[in-house]
């Protein structure tokens, strides 16, 4: 992966960790609303790794953490995990023969992270008791991100191709070598 690659991509991760605190949230459907993060998330892992992804989703949620005010960790340990995962089953199975469709990814990525952020904020402290209603806001805002998940891979992807063509590729010993 090049340094033009790395840097756009965690330039996509934090303008769209802004637009979600500051737009998206603001679309209300049935008291859920979309997320575009963790899609992102999940597309940047699909083509570029689990190591990739895990870091990613690190910096999505410390990014979603930092910019809404919430408590520090339970997205971001969430999203790691996603990022990993996702890149993992993107290296073990993407091939030109067998795909890993961008919906499963962005539907799993979406759901475990409703699923999982709140678990995680129960554990670290039970006094929250925050948990009714958690299905049902996980099947509604993965319903929701499912129809988005298509679009948001193909935009990351050309934006990441694009990134690719521009930016020298640097090899281990500090040259350039072409892309």
């Amino acid at each position: 992966m090049s340094v033009g690659v790395r840097i756009t991509s965690v330039l996509l991760v934090l303008v769209t960790a802004l637009v979600q605190v500051s737009i998206v949230w603001r679309f209300d459907v049935g008291g859920a609303a979309p997320d575009l993060l963790i899609l992102v998330v999940a597309s940047i892992a699909l083509l570029t790794g689990s190591v990739s992804g895990a870091a990613h989703g690190f910096l999505a949620g410390v990014a979603l953490a930092t910019f809404a005010a919430l408590p520090l960790g339970s997205h971001a340990l969430v999203g790691t995990l996603v990022g990993y995962t996702i890149g993992r089953v993107g290296e073990a199975l993407v091939t030109d023969e067998h795909p890993v469709p961008p919906l499963v990814a962005g539907v799993f990525a979406t759901f475990v992270m409703q699923m999982g952020r709140p678990l995680v904020e129960f554990l670290v402290n039970p006094a929250l008791g925050r948990v009714g209603g958690v299905w049902s806001q996980a099947a509604l805002v993965t319903l929701i991100s499912s129809v988005l998940a298509v679009p948001t891979y193909v935009l990351v992807r050309r934006i990441l191709v694009a990134a690719n063509e521009f930016a020298p590729v640097v090899t281990r010993d500090g040259g350039e070598a072409s892309a």
